[in-house]
């Protein structure tokens, strides 16, 4: 039997620690810490008590019955996977930390409202931010080569393309109109029509449209008769609102940093505008 191991996983699916698990069942954390190494086992007298608090069934404590997982529709998947990073800002920062601040009880949607962004860095690997409507995680981040990053001809390349004005107009046109219809990538594009909403000549709007197509932002289809219709791709429309939010990350006077960092004894935080 792996009771450990289950009580490890069931804990960590609360995003609770170990004291917090003791607490809550009247025990130390070292007693929590032993159980999941499984150096020894809880006591039968609180396997009630501890199936309640992890909310699972006595079959699943000893690995014989796997709950079955919410579904969440996909529409709500980007706003319930945000509310999470939301719950685990919240549980990184103590507010014990802040002293007498006056800023000690942050209201994190707020803060989010008024441009500033949370940021945590690991002292080892990794980090995650959020802002108003993007976050992203990057698990690479001070990990061993990673540095490579910046001195990638592929990745200055693309910038740079995206960066074009014709290609920021034509992904501005090309968004905001199919966000009007019933189903975002379906809606036809023409070259003439790129051409004339967006006030490009015609070897401005095929250059534009093949720098669309290198990334996958466009996707073209040809039909006998009807001429060439172009289709704005949502995985890569999704890549490119993603390098502008970052840029507009970099550009922005408002934060709120969370760090931890080998460069300071241990988890703080300050603010900065």
């Amino acid at each position: 039997m792996e009771i450990g191991k289950n009580i490890a996983k069931y804990r960590r699916a609360k995003g609770w620690t170990q004291e917090e698990l003791g607490q809550r069942l009247g025990v130390t954390n070292q007693a929590v810490s032993k159980w999941e190494s499984q150096t020894s086992m809880p006591d039968i007298s609180l396997l009630p008590s501890l199936t309640r608090a992890l909310g699972i069934s006595f079959e699943a404590l000893y690995g014989m019955d796997e709950p079955t997982p919410e579904r969440i529709p996909p529409d709500e998947f980007p706003e319930r996977a945000y509310d999470a990073l939301h719950e685990a800002f919240r549980r990184l920062w103590n507010p014990a930390w802040y002293g007498s601040w006056k800023k000690r009880n942050i209201d994190l949607y707020q803060k989010l409202e008024e441009g500033w962004r949370f940021t945590c860095v690991s002292d080892t690997c990794g980090a995650v931010e959020a802002a108003g409507a993007f976050a992203y995680i990057d698990r690479a981040y001070k990990k061993e080569g990673s540095e490579a990053i910046f001195s990638s001809d592929r990745c200055a390349s693309a910038l740079r393309k995206l960066a074009d004005k014709n290609v920021r107009k034509v992904l501005a046109y090309e968004y905001a109109a199919a966000m009007k219809g019933d189903n975002f990538s379906s809606r036809p594009f023409t070259m003439t029509e790129i051409m004339t909403e967006c006030g490009l000549c015609e070897e401005e709007t095929e250059d534009t449209i093949g720098i669309l197509l290198q990334f996958e932002i466009n996707e073209k289809e040809s039909m006998p008769g009807e001429g060439t219709r172009y289709f704005l791709r949502s995985p890569g429309c999704l890549g490119a609102l993603s390098v502008f939010h970052a840029a507009e990350l970099l550009a922005s006077d408002h934060m709120w940093y969370a760090v931890r960092d080998r460069q300071v004894t241990a988890d703080s935080s300050f603010i900065g505008e």
